[in-house]
């Protein structure tokens, strides 16, 4: 079995590029390291597509640097693979979440959207946690724009009751 593995995070590259760039047309590893200036082939053998990967998330880790991402928590909701750390990262969310409803409070939420990947800090009343197949959701008044808002609880990177 995979026992070896217990307590290994995993980030998903893939979902990093995706996450961080909607805007590219396709999201292909030759064509993700193409669009950040990686001058390498894909030669599709282990060592070659390893070290691509490698230069890409690289790339990819000084773009969210430069907008100020670069906890290891936030690596894991926004890009881990299933496990009990992203699990416990969600529960708690999703906790302080449901607290916040129940008591009528406002949350403070550094957020960065899937559509741009623009983070933002943002006052949010939250109204109610929903879940779709992929994503679960906090569905809230927000502040900034002043109208009810949907934010997908992996893109929320930090978070705090403001009294």
């Amino acid at each position: 079995g995979a026992e070896f593995l217990q307590g290994v995070h995993f980030f998903d590259v893939l979902i990093m590029a995706r996450r961080v760039f909607p805007f590219l047309e396709r999201h292909a590893l030759w064509f993700v390291a193409q669009s950040l200036g990686i001058q390498q082939q894909q030669e599709h053998r282990a060592g070659s597509d390893v070290d691509m990967t490698w230069r890409v998330f690289q790339k990819i880790k000084k773009v969210l640097r430069d907008k100020g991402v670069a906890d290891f928590d936030h690596y894991m909701s926004l890009f881990g693979i299933q496990g009990p750390f992203l699990e416990d990262i969600m529960s708690k969310k999703t906790s302080m979440i449901q607290e916040a409803i129940d008591t009528g409070m406002r949350l403070r939420i550094k957020y960065i959207s899937s559509s741009e990947a623009q983070v933002s800090s943002r006052e949010v009343l939250p109204k109610e946690i929903r879940r779709d197949k992929r994503y679960t959701y906090m569905i809230g008044l927000c502040f900034l724009k002043n109208e009810d808002r949907m934010f997908r609880l992996d893109g929320i990177l930090d978070m705090e009751i403001v009294n």
